[in-house]
Protein backbone atom coordinates (compact mmCIF):
# COMPACT_ATOMS: atom_id res chain seq x y z
CA UNK A 1 0.00 0.00 0.00
CA UNK A 2 1.21 3.23 -1.05
CA UNK A 3 1.68 5.98 1.78
CA UNK A 4 1.10 9.58 1.22
CA UNK A 5 2.71 12.32 2.02
CA UNK A 6 -0.02 14.38 2.42
CA UNK A 7 -3.75 15.11 2.86
CA UNK A 8 -6.69 16.95 1.74
CA UNK A 9 -8.59 19.82 3.50
CA UNK A 10 -12.35 20.86 3.61
CA UNK A 11 -10.98 24.00 1.92
CA UNK A 12 -9.44 21.97 -0.85
CA UNK A 13 -13.18 21.15 -1.85
CA UNK A 14 -16.32 23.46 -3.44
CA UNK A 15 -19.39 23.02 -4.20
CA UNK A 16 -21.83 23.85 -6.84
CA UNK A 17 -25.71 23.20 -7.06
CA UNK A 18 -27.87 22.69 -9.73
CA UNK A 19 -31.79 23.31 -10.27
CA UNK A 20 -32.50 20.54 -12.85
CA UNK A 21 -35.57 22.25 -13.65
CA UNK A 22 -33.99 25.88 -15.24
CA UNK A 23 -30.39 24.29 -15.58
CA UNK A 24 -29.49 27.56 -13.70
CA UNK A 25 -26.97 27.10 -10.27
CA UNK A 26 -27.94 28.19 -6.88
CA UNK A 27 -26.24 31.07 -4.94
CA UNK A 28 -26.88 29.69 -1.49
CA UNK A 29 -26.27 33.34 -0.54
CA UNK A 30 -23.15 32.89 1.88
CA UNK A 31 -20.16 31.06 2.90
CA UNK A 32 -19.88 27.39 2.68
CA UNK A 33 -18.50 25.96 6.16
CA UNK A 34 -19.53 22.69 5.96
CA UNK A 35 -20.13 19.81 3.26
CA UNK A 36 -20.99 16.19 4.51
CA UNK A 37 -21.78 13.33 2.24
CA UNK A 38 -23.18 9.72 3.25
CA UNK A 39 -24.07 7.10 1.39
CA UNK A 40 -27.68 5.39 2.29
CA UNK A 41 -27.46 1.58 2.51
CA UNK A 42 -28.47 -1.26 3.96
CA UNK A 43 -26.83 -4.09 5.10
CA UNK A 44 -29.04 -7.51 3.82
CA UNK A 45 -28.31 -10.85 5.53
CA UNK A 46 -28.95 -13.90 4.35
CA UNK A 47 -28.58 -16.43 7.23
CA UNK A 48 -29.03 -20.27 6.01
CA UNK A 49 -29.27 -23.54 8.05
CA UNK A 50 -28.55 -25.82 5.67
CA UNK A 51 -25.05 -24.88 5.03
CA UNK A 52 -23.74 -24.44 8.92
CA UNK A 53 -25.19 -21.43 9.83
CA UNK A 54 -22.93 -19.29 6.96
CA UNK A 55 -24.02 -15.70 7.06
CA UNK A 56 -23.85 -14.03 3.53
CA UNK A 57 -23.66 -10.21 3.30
CA UNK A 58 -25.00 -7.96 0.66
CA UNK A 59 -24.78 -4.19 0.53
CA UNK A 60 -28.26 -2.69 -0.82
CA UNK A 61 -27.40 1.22 -2.12
CA UNK A 62 -30.08 3.34 -2.03
CA UNK A 63 -28.70 7.23 -2.61
CA UNK A 64 -27.03 9.17 -1.03
CA UNK A 65 -27.89 12.15 1.99
CA UNK A 66 -25.85 14.87 2.71
CA UNK A 67 -25.74 18.44 4.85
CA UNK A 68 -24.38 21.61 3.89
CA UNK A 69 -24.03 24.22 6.19
CA UNK A 70 -23.22 27.79 5.18
CA UNK A 71 -23.24 31.26 6.95
CA UNK A 72 -25.82 33.44 5.74
CA UNK A 73 -24.84 36.99 4.08
CA UNK A 74 -28.10 37.60 2.07
CA UNK A 75 -31.65 36.01 2.07
CA UNK A 76 -31.27 33.81 -1.25
CA UNK A 77 -32.10 30.80 0.43
CA UNK A 78 -34.89 32.66 2.80
CA UNK A 79 -36.38 33.17 -1.07
CA UNK A 80 -35.60 29.50 -2.50
CA UNK A 81 -37.48 27.92 0.47
CA UNK A 82 -39.82 29.99 0.24
CA UNK A 83 -40.81 29.61 -3.24
CA UNK A 84 -40.24 25.52 -2.82
CA UNK A 85 -43.17 25.87 -0.62
CA UNK A 86 -45.54 27.89 -2.38
CA UNK A 87 -45.11 25.45 -5.07
CA UNK A 88 -45.87 22.52 -2.73
CA UNK A 89 -48.62 24.46 -1.17
CA UNK A 90 -49.66 25.64 -5.23
CA UNK A 91 -49.80 21.69 -6.22
CA UNK A 92 -46.66 21.85 -8.10
CA UNK A 93 -43.84 18.96 -8.46
CA UNK A 94 -41.19 18.07 -6.35
CA UNK A 95 -37.83 20.16 -7.55
CA UNK A 96 -35.01 18.41 -7.82
CA UNK A 97 -31.40 19.42 -7.82
CA UNK A 98 -27.66 18.50 -8.30
CA UNK A 99 -24.85 18.54 -6.59
CA UNK A 100 -20.92 18.68 -7.87
CA UNK A 101 -18.31 18.04 -5.89
CA UNK A 102 -14.72 19.01 -7.09
CA UNK A 103 -11.77 18.76 -4.45
CA UNK A 104 -8.33 19.08 -5.64
CA UNK A 105 -5.94 16.35 -4.81
CA UNK A 106 -3.06 17.97 -2.47
CA UNK A 107 -0.55 14.85 -4.14
CA UNK A 108 -0.40 15.82 -7.26
CA UNK A 109 -3.26 18.78 -8.06
CA UNK A 110 -5.56 16.84 -10.16
CA UNK A 111 -9.42 17.71 -9.44
CA UNK A 112 -11.67 14.59 -8.25
CA UNK A 113 -15.53 15.40 -9.73
CA UNK A 114 -18.76 13.63 -8.14
CA UNK A 115 -22.20 14.16 -9.60
CA UNK A 116 -24.89 13.58 -6.92
CA UNK A 117 -27.93 13.39 -9.06
CA UNK A 118 -31.70 14.23 -8.70
CA UNK A 119 -31.77 15.46 -4.96
CA UNK A 120 -34.44 17.12 -2.86
CA UNK A 121 -33.14 19.82 -0.89
CA UNK A 122 -34.54 20.35 2.70
CA UNK A 123 -33.94 23.32 4.80
CA UNK A 124 -32.72 21.45 7.88
CA UNK A 125 -31.96 25.05 10.24
CA UNK A 126 -32.70 28.43 8.82
CA UNK A 127 -30.20 29.35 11.81
CA UNK A 128 -30.67 31.09 14.97
CA UNK A 129 -31.06 34.50 14.87
CA UNK A 130 -28.86 35.63 18.33
CA UNK A 131 -26.70 39.02 19.24
CA UNK A 132 -23.24 38.82 18.42
CA UNK A 133 -23.57 35.59 16.55
CA UNK A 134 -23.56 33.95 13.01
CA UNK A 135 -26.81 32.80 11.12
CA UNK A 136 -26.11 29.51 9.64
CA UNK A 137 -28.17 27.58 7.70
CA UNK A 138 -28.22 23.64 7.29
CA UNK A 139 -29.30 22.23 4.03
CA UNK A 140 -29.80 18.47 3.81
CA UNK A 141 -29.97 16.85 0.38
CA UNK A 142 -31.10 13.68 -0.30
CA UNK A 143 -30.32 11.85 -3.86
CA UNK A 144 -30.34 8.78 -6.18
CA UNK A 145 -26.75 8.35 -6.84
CA UNK A 146 -23.33 9.85 -6.65
CA UNK A 147 -21.47 9.62 -9.75
CA UNK A 148 -17.74 10.17 -10.33
CA UNK A 149 -17.05 12.40 -13.32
Amino acid sequence: MKVYGTFNFGTDTSITIVDQTTGLPIDVGGRVMDWDPSPIDTLVESKGIADGGKVIRRVAYDGWKATLKFDRAVGNMDRLQSALEAGYYGGGGQRYFSVTEKTRNSEDGSVDVRLFKNCTMQVSSGGPRQKAALVSYTLTFTGSEATAL
